[in-house]
């Protein structure tokens, strides 16, 4: 009984006749006859039906069907709210910040003036010098795979520790340094952790093994595979905000010939294998099971594509099934329809690698079916975001300025303070937010790098019309003498975390250049790969050929 309840008895007035009984005898009988009346309400026919239809109604609410939950995004995570001020309520598992060596791995089995490019750009923003893989050797895009295991397999267990990034050799330009990259890719394992904590619990990741270790990139559409296909449907839904392109959000829209055909509105779900970047150990494991998948089928639709992409949807679809053991029986994992391929594990088979996607595009950016979500923006400059806005008709642009860790990061030609050429001793104090970049209008993000995937309406020639643009072009050769002095001679730093952890990258030979994989050319001078006609396409200033 509550106090309101006994206030409200002691303040009845008793008869004449009562007062001789014991006050709080008469409190109890008022209570038993308000009971009494309470129970007879519960027992009343109606009411007791009532009951039975709510609960049978909030039975049938809760019964999981395998069309609505399963196969579901579990959170609503929104990145644009959490890239520079992340609250959360869950503690996620912590995640070891390491420091050692960042191998970058450029597939590329001959030269090619957008190979060129890529090399240029990553060895002037910093990162180490890259290792063509497969050099010489096919060109098949499952190649890939068996190339880049080979490599990872010369490391020893001391290297486990090391980041390595494999990366698109002929359409990826490098935007920002790799203390950049680095920093995002390890919050965005973080906060991957926190919803894979928030949606299988603690004790599913600890006994699981379930760590998200590995980041790859990720776009619009689904390929190899339809919505019928494990491949597409068994993927958690992207964390974007779920109405970031407006009411169309999710759905096909109209190209220009009025076919429903463009996939420009779809939020990034799905993986992209141009980017991949992990630590050594973890990325040695992923490559031995997409090579004994490749090796069964060396023609299978979408070469490595198909292949990474197989791999993430069955890790996906094992930790769905994860997450619904635990449950009652009306909430646990319920086969797909019959419409829908069903997946069949192995027994004794890990299907788990730690694998997530930048859904956001933080380290590489695709640009097929994004061609309208990105622009060239300097943002000192507002009409630049303006123009752009009109331009591509964002409805609901989050491009508002430069995010943090590009503003404060050193600037974007500090460099040429180490020549004597007085020429560029001018613009050494330019800031990044007068440089042009190319970010996404959608989500203000700036990626680390470009890739141009793209290439429906001859979108591929963006390679060459756009490259002008690229922030350092116009400084490209001081630029590039500046990162050779600065590197000398042993180990070359290429990154400082925030936890002042370091990261080194292998020492070349002298001058500008690259390693292979090839015995006999495991070194190679700039001449040698881009020494022929395409230098005038590269540099852009007449100047000629590079000289060491």
């Amino acid at each position: 009984m509550s106090h309101e309840d006994v206030e409200c008895l002691t303040a009845i007035q008793l008869p004449p006749e009562a007062h001789s009984l014991d006050q709080s005898d008469h409190l109890t009988r008022l209570t038993r006859r308000k009971a009494r009346r309470g129970s007879f309400i519960w027992r009343h026919p109606l009411i007791q039906l009532a009951i039975c239809a709510a609960t049978v109604i909030l039975l049938f609410a809760c019964i999981q069907s395998p069309t609505s939950e399963s196969f579901r995004s579990i959170d609503a995570f929104s990145p644009l709210s959490t890239l520079h001020d992340s609250k959360v309520t869950t503690k996620p598992p912590l995640i070891p910040y390491n420091t050692g060596l960042l191998h970058l791995l450029i597939p590329a089995s001959k030269p090619d003036v957008n190979l060129c490019k890529s090399i240029l750009s990553s060895t002037i923003l910093g990162y180490p010098i890259p290792v063509l893989l497969n050099w010489g050797g096919s060109s098949n895009n499952i190649a890939k795979i068996p190339g880049t295991l080979r490599y990872l397999k010369t490391l020893g267990p001391h290297n486990d520790q090391d980041l390595v990034i494999v990366a698109d050799g002929y359409d990826i330009w490098y935007q920002l340094p790799p203390h950049i990259l680095i920093n995002r890719y390890h919050e965005i394992n973080r906060r991957a952790n926190v919803r894979i904590h928030a949606r299988l619990g603690s004790k599913t990741m600890k006994t699981q093994g379930i760590n998200q270790r590995i980041v790859i990139s990720s776009q619009k559409n689904c390929w190899p595979g339809d919505d019928k296909h494990v491949n597409c449907y068994s993927v958690p839904e992207s964390p974007l905000p779920r109405y970031i392109y407006g009411p169309q959000t999710d759905t096909n829209v109209k190209n220009n010939q009025g076919e429903l055909s463009s996939q420009q509105k779809m939020r990034q779900r799905w993986l992209n294998g141009g980017f991949i970047m992990g630590p050594v150990e973890d990325m040695r494991r992923l490559f031995e099971r997409a090579n004994e998948r490749a090796m069964a089928d060396e023609d299978q639709e979408g070469w490595d594509q198909g292949v990474l992409t197989g791999i993430f949807a069955d890790q996906e679809y094992q930790r769905e099934k994860l997450r619904t053991r635990e449950k009652g029986p009306w909430k646990r994992f319920h086969r797909p329809p019959p419409a829908r391929e069903v997946f069949e594990a192995e027994e004794g088979v890990q299907y788990e690698f730690g694998i997530g996607l930048d859904y956001s595009s933080e380290l590489s950016q695709a640009t097929k079916y994004s061609e309208h979500d990105l622009d060239w923006v300097t943002f000192s400059i507002r009409s630049t975001i303006d123009i752009a806005i009109t331009k591509h008709n964002v409805t609901s642009p989050h491009i508002t300025s430069l995010q943090p860790d590009i503003a404060n990061a050193p600037l974007p030609f500090n460099s040429l303070a180490l020549l004597s050429n007085t020429n560029v001793s001018n613009i050494t104090s330019t800031p990044w937010t007068s440089v042009p970049l190319w970010t996404n209008l959608y989500t203000g993000i700036t990626p680390a790098l470009v890739h141009h995937n793209a290439h429906f309406g001859h979108l591929k020639t963006l390679r060459q019309t756009q490259w002008h643009k690229m922030w350092f072009v116009p400084h490209a050769r001081d630029l590039l003498r500046a990162r050779l002095k600065m590197n000398g001679g042993g180990e070359q730093l290429v990154a400082v975390n925030r936890k002042r952890n370091k990261w080194f990258g292998l020492a070349g030979e002298e001058g500008f250049g690259v390693r292979t994989d090839k015995s006999g050319e495991e070194w190679m001078g700039w001449g040698e790969i881009c020494g022929g006609e395409e230098e005038g396409e590269i540099w852009r200033d007449g100047e000629g050929k590079w000289v060491d």
